[in-house]
This record gives structure tokens, C-alpha cells and sequence, in this order.
């Protein structure tokens, strides 16, 4: 997923330059069928998880001082 390398660049961690295999990506999904958050959980999870993202590249592109102009206060907040 784009999304997620993005995020890996970001954080200084290395990006793997293919996909992960099909077979791993089923029991990937399996496990969050069944183990992972489900609901509103999920949901809460999930917009976390894309405010993390957009703030990470927000501060990458844009640099500290304009960020912290630009970005929402409940952004800033669920980062902290």
C-alpha cells in the first residue's frame, strides 16, 4: 500500500521497493478479520491512523513552523 511506505519513508525506515507476497497478504488479512479491531474500534483505528499519516507528510513537506500553522488543533492533539 502506497500509504503505509509513505509513512515507512517518513519515520526514516527503510521502504521495500515490491509488495509483500500474496500469501502473506491473506494471512495478513485473515488476522485483521479476526483479531484486529472490529466496529467502532475499527473506525476509531482506522482515522488515527490517516491523521498520523497526513500529519507525518504535512511536517515533511511543509517543515515544524508551517505545519503547526496549517494543521487542524484535533490533529495536533491525537499526534500528541
Amino acid at each position: 500500500v502506497g500509504s503505509d511506505s509513505l509513512v515507512m519513508k517518513m519515520v526514516g525506515k527503510p521502504v521495500p521497493e515490491s509488495g509483500m507476497p500474496g500469501w502473506l497478504g491473506e494471512i495478513m488479512a485473515f488476522a485483521m478479520r479476526n483479531v484486529g479491531p472490529k466496529g467502532i474500534s475499527f473506525a476509531r483505528y482506522s482515522i488515527d491512523y490517516h491523521i498520523l499519516r497526513n500529519y507525518l507528510h504535512v511536517l515533511d513537506v511543509w517543515g515544524d513552523e508551517r505545519a503547526m500553522i496549517c494543521l487542524p488543533r484535533y490533529a495536533r492533539d491525537i499526534v500528541d
